[in-house]
């Protein structure tokens, strides 16, 4: 969606469109006396295309970045079972092309997917069975559960 076809939406929306132009009126009143008499409905509506427009920006950018640091937060972890496979023994090549798949295969997967259900299922009562062990053993740490 381009910035144009935001705004046009957005002053549509039943939410947005009250906002902005809150945001384009209480915008008009900032401005100095003399810049006000041009701030007629014209006006106001000039400063709703600037309002959605910095909200286009601002929401985008938010986004944008919360996607990369996202991937920067799964590539790191990419990497970190990588080198844990490598440290148990596997082949740098085999360990590599192994996390690639499952990474891009686990992404495709619904929340709800029963695999993921079962894996979870798995490290939970993989949990509990040390949860019962450290209390027999206090003082001994956990190893983590993440590759």
């Amino acid at each position: 969606m381009d910035v144009k076809q935001f705004e046009q939406q957005a002053r549509q929306d039943p939410e947005l469109g009250p906002f902005l132009r809150e945001v384009a009126e209480d915008a008009a009143r900032l401005v100095s006396v003399e810049e006000q008499r041009r701030f007629s409905v014209s006006g106001v509506d000039l400063l709703m295309s600037a309002a959605a427009y910095a909200l286009f920006r601002f929401i985008k950018d938010f986004f944008d970045n919360r996607i990369m640091l996202r991937n920067t937060e799964t590539l790191q972890k990419q990497v970190h079972c990588i080198e844990q496979l490598i440290a148990s023994g596997v082949a740098h090549k085999d360990a590599q092309a192994t996390i690639i798949v499952l990474f891009r295969e686990i992404a495709k997967l619904p929340e709800d997917d029963p695999v993921l259900k079962a894996a979870k299922a798995l490290l939970k009562r993989e949990n509990g069975k040390r949860q019962r062990m450290r209390t027999h053993h206090e003082g001994t740490e956990d190893p983590p559960l993440f590759c």
